[in-house]
């Protein structure tokens, strides 16, 4: 329902609770900006339904061509907890490499998915 830095003070994080309590909509916080933004429609295999939130965080940022280390960055996660996300993507789309993995979910509409 929200998505929040680790630094947002309690005085942020209570009233959003409160708000995915009562079914508010999504809510983003401003600093992250357009790190948090994600395609509005991506056509998935049938097997992208198995891959998990963050793995679909980390697939939308390999599709934008980041690295590793890029990744962690925009996501607020380790290296090495990128590695595993990855491992997982390639193994749940059952792609050769990240290239294969991207093309895979890509298709036709990589202008859609794509987006800085």
């Amino acid at each position: 329902m929200a998505y929040l830095l680790k630094t947002s003070p309690v005085a942020e994080l209570l009233p959003l609770i409160a708000a995915a309590v009562r079914g508010a909509p999504a809510t983003i916080d401003a600093r992250v900006g357009s790190l948090a933004r994600l395609p509005a429609r991506m056509p998935p295999p049938a097997s992208l339904g198995r891959l998990s939130a963050r793995e679909f965080d980390v697939l939308a940022e390999m599709a934008k061509g980041m690295d590793n280390a890029r990744i962690a960055q925009r996501l607020f996660i380790s290296n090495d907890t990128v590695k595993t996300h990855v491992k997982a993507i390639l193994r749940k789309l059952g792609a050769r490499d990240r290239a294969h993995a991207v093309a895979m979910v890509l298709g036709e509409s990589s202008e859609a998915f794509v987006t800085t």
